[in-house]
């Protein structure tokens, strides 16, 4: 383990008179987890409201950097989707069928002028993240996919699922085969497998200035449902 994932919510019907023992209470639970997880970063997600913008200096002031907003986005499987042009030369395969290696490396040339939290890949070893995903004890082994564009791994999709709830995880495209339609074909593909599989629901978390995944997850029919701050720190 290299980082601690803590996710934080508010009430947003929190009195106005309360806000100063909210911050109390805030500084000393930040105080105990720091303390306790002394050496190791951490990664904290709160669910934005009213409440949340009033107190987020506390988490500046206790070391942690704002790094992005996430939106949160949730849809039906089964829904009807769009059909998208298909890419020439294109092949998806199941991500079981290729090496670690391979797959590291395909993250690697993915994560090259990614617009999927690339401040926060700054502070964290791009190898572990890879092996978070990749060691995932949820992860499915039918609705994650590689894609293939003349015999090249051009992207893939990593999705998590337990029992009937399901996850995009991480999808990313190598750099020189972006809006060639990798990406479409491969949440399409997913799509059709969770249904088959009897997926009901599937979440994705997505940097809130990642406009073309944003755009794309939305072209398929997927909702707002919430937005997440996420702030860091080291150690």
């Amino acid at each position: 383990v290299d980082l601690y994932e803590l996710d934080i919510f508010f009430s947003e019907n929190c009195s106005n008179d309360l806000i100063a023992d909210m911050e109390v209470a805030v500084r000393g639970c930040l105080g105990s987890i720091f303390e306790s997880t002394s050496g190791f970063g951490k990664q904290l997600f709160i669910e934005t409201n009213g409440m949340v913008e009033k107190i987020k200096h506390i988490f500046l002031a206790a070391g942690m950097r704002f790094i992005t907003t996430f939106s949160e986005l949730g849809f039906s499987i089964g829904t009807p989707v769009p059909n998208f042009k298909a890419t020439s030369g294109l092949q998806l395969l199941p991500f079981r069928d290729f090496s670690y290696q391979q797959s590291n490396e395909l993250f690697q040339r993915s994560s090259i002028n990614s617009l999927d939290c690339p401040e926060g890949l700054k502070f964290r070893n791009v190898t572990k993240v890879f092996d978070s995903l990749f060691f995932h004890p949820l992860l499915d082994a039918n609705g994650s996919l590689v894609a293939m564009v003349d015999g090249i791994m051009a992207g893939f999709v990593m999705v998590v699922k337990h029992q009937d709830q399901a996850e995009i995880a991480y999808i990313g495209v190598a750099e020189e085969c972006r809006s060639r339609g990798v990406g479409s074909a491969l949440i399409g593909e997913a799509l059709v497998i969770l249904a088959r599989d009897k997926v009901k629901n599937l979440t994705v978390i997505v940097d809130e200035g990642n406009f073309p995944a944003l755009n794309l997850y939305l072209r398929f029919g997927m909702k707002l449902r919430k937005n997440r701050i996420l702030f860091l720190t080291e150690g």
